[in-house]
């Protein structure tokens, strides 16, 4: 197969230089590593990001919803700043963060299902260490409580269901806790089990199911970002930058929907809602990649030490991204032409770059048929019809290409053609989603392997094999011919060699790692991802 012998190449090459980088590993990042295993570090995910995969990727977060107490204390100006920088770091802080009061501060989250793919449920089950308060009431179009119809409190220990039929139309829900006590969602699944929120809950009831929203303190929420989006044992420093990181991000998604909500002339989004509730109100972010992944796993004492020992710091930059591994192709030469990218690719990566990371470098064989299905679905190519017909069997082509790379080889367009039929796939998280291994195993550069992945890994590829003849035999029957030609479809494959984890913009979380692991700052790390940015 095309190019596998340059893969297994780059394998032996970084083989010695893989087990050098770990031996030069602080014991602590190792032991760290066995203790806390895998997780997801960043996004969008994905997921999975996405959220079976080992690793997630984040896209690019003032809540109206602890309506009583917030109003009383003040809402906090997003934009109000702070000055009280250290003397000792003032110059590089008023450079490139500034800080802004988030004491008063608050964000709505909604809750998505184990899979992060639904935002909706059927039913809703929760629990608490201690007692907690639940108030049934009328929803306001705002989403917040118009009046409040009844309480009832739960015992420690015990458990609150409610159902979609259990809740009429205009009525919602919230649930408190009269003490210090998390609230534990047990119908929910994290990768740290079952998932815990501080602050509170707000159950919506839309036309096809109920809406999950947990509103508390800015700060508190970034703690279970940090975690969650970024491994523990990373050093400090890097776990502090990913705090700024964090808090940049979430303070712009607070601020965009407060805009909209401004501007808005539609009020209701969701013409379905039962309660006609505008569902710009709802939340400010959801907690998954596609905004930045949150509670996947608990707060530590680490994530929690990096969000307070950068309170209130944000970017001076518009825009915050982050993502996991980068593929190396940054600030390099024009790598949009197919042919200087693959020379990029195939070169052995630098040593000592990226955390000794694995997902460096990638690849993994796709069916076609599975490509194929994906396309007809969501962009409406009929490949089925044209393979099952007897006239084009003998002609039939399939051609799955990159069409056009960006400057850094990402790739930006897909083409799907069979036959006289062609459509493009514009946009890194179309085309990564479009090519999905799901049950196919990619392999890393260290040799292992990861399967049920809901996105590539990123879009930094090249195709090998992506075009297909399926011609017709000439001794099988018109319908053995049919059968066989299906058949044969299926066992083609298009292999994807690739490189980095993420969708390649801002900061590299492992990148992050390995600058703070040589002695960086944390302003140090942001200065070299974002100092450039306007």
């Amino acid at each position: 197969m095309k190019n596998r012998k340059w893969f297994e190449t780059v394998l032996a090459a970084v083989e010695l230089a893989a087990l050098a980088g770990m031996l030069i590993l602080s014991f602590y990042l190792l032991y760290g590593y066995f203790q806390e295993g895998e997780q997801a570090v960043n996004s969008t995910h994905v997921q999975t990001e996405e959220n079976g995969d080992i690793l997630t990727e984040a896209g690019t977060g003032k809540d109206e919803s602890w309506e009583e107490e917030s109003e009383k204390e003040g809402s906090g100006d997003v934009g109000s700043e702070k000055n009280e920088n250290d003397e000792s770091g003032e110059n590089a802080i008023d450079a490139l963060v500034r800080h802004v009061e988030t004491d008063g501060i608050c964000i709505r989250v909604r809750i998505l299902n184990d899979s992060y793919e639904d935002d909706l449920f059927d039913e809703i089950i929760v629990s608490s260490a201690g007692s907690f308060t639940v108030e049934r009431g009328i929803c306001a179009e705002d989403a917040t409580f118009e009046r409040v119809l009844e309480k009832e409190v739960i015992e420690a220990d015990q458990t609150y269901a409610v159902t979609l039929e259990q809740l009429e139309a205009q009525e919602m829900l919230r649930l408190s806790s009269s003490g210090e006590s998390a609230l534990t969602v047990v119908s929910l699944s994290r990768a740290d089990d079952l998932p815990e929120y501080e602050g509170e809950l707000y159950i919506y009831r839309l036309e096809k199911g109920l809406v999950l929203v947990n509103a508390l303190p800015l700060e508190k929420y970034l703690c279970a970002v940090v975690s969650s989006e970024m491994p523990s044992y990373y050093p400090e420093e890097a776990l502090k930058a990913q705090a700024v990181c964090a808090r940049t991000y979430a303070l712009r998604c607070i601020e965009d929907r407060e805009n909209i909500i401004d501007t808005a002339e539609d009020s209701v989004v969701n013409t379905d809602s039962v309660a006609g509730i505008d569902e710009k109100n709802i939340a400010d972010l959801n907690d998954s990649a596609a905004f930045q992944v949150y509670n996947n796993r608990k707060s530590t004492e680490a994530s929690a030490d990096a969000v307070e020992a950068t309170r209130g710091e944000v970017l001076l930059t518009d825009t915050c991204q982050y993502y996991s591994t980068s593929a190396l192709s940054e600030h390099r030469d024009d790598l949009s032409e197919e042919e200087a990218f693959r020379g990029f690719l195939e070169k052995v990566p630098e040593e000592d770059v990226e955390y000794g990371s694995p997902w460096l470098r990638w690849q993994v064989e796709i069916p076609i048929i599975q490509i194929l299905k994906k396309t007809e679905d969501e962009y409406g190519l009929q490949y089925e019809e044209a393979v099952q017909s007897e006239s084009v069997l003998s002609e039939r082509t399939a051609e799955i290409k990159v069409a056009a790379h960006s400057g850094n080889g990402q790739a930006q367009l897909l083409t799907v053609t069979v036959g006289d039929e062609t459509v493009e796939i514009e946009g890194e998280y179309a085309i990564r989603q479009l090519l999905s291994p799901g049950e196919a195993e990619v392999t890393l550069l260290d040799g292992s392997t990861v399967s049920d992945m809901q996105l590539l890994p990123s879009a930094f590829f090249l195709l090998e094999n992506g075009q297909e003849e399926w011609t017709e035999k000439e001794t099988a029957s018109t319908a053995e011919t049919i059968a066989d030609q299906e058949m044969a479809a299926e066992q083609e494959t298009v292999v994807i060699y690739g490189g980095g984890y993420g969708h390649g913009n801002g900061m590299s979380q492992c990148g992050a790692a390995q600058l703070a692991a040589d002695g960086a700052t944390y302003l140090d790390i942001l200065e070299y991802y974002y100092g450039d940015a306007e």
